[in-house]
């Protein structure tokens, strides 16, 4: 596996927050979006940000293994991550 491209996206002008796509030599693309909350994610500095947030994702084991079944409130198919305070963990403890 290898990447063959990295993307950075500024949403809204940067102001609604920044995308990285990194481009597999497989065709499949890993996408990280911040949100313009994030502020210290920047154009110069959104694919160093990206990296560390994959990092920490791994090394604190944040994937869920599977997706689960949500409720349906708007008449279309959902899936939500079951990882700890996911929506579908939240809406279990409503």
């Amino acid at each position: 596996m290898k990447i063959t491209g990295i993307q950075t996206i500024a949403e809204g002008s940067g102001t609604a927050g920044h995308t990285v796509e990194y481009v597999f030599d497989s065709g499949a693309v890993l996408a990280v979006r911040f949100s313009g909350e994030q502020t210290e994610v920047n154009r110069t500095n959104a694919v160093s940000q990206a990296k560390l947030f994959l990092e920490r994702v791994i090394r604190e084991g944040l994937l869920p293994e599977q997706m689960e079944d949500g409720e349906n409130v708007d008449g279309r198919a959902a899936t939500m991550a079951s990882s700890p305070g996911s929506p579908a963990e939240r809406l279990d403890n409503r």
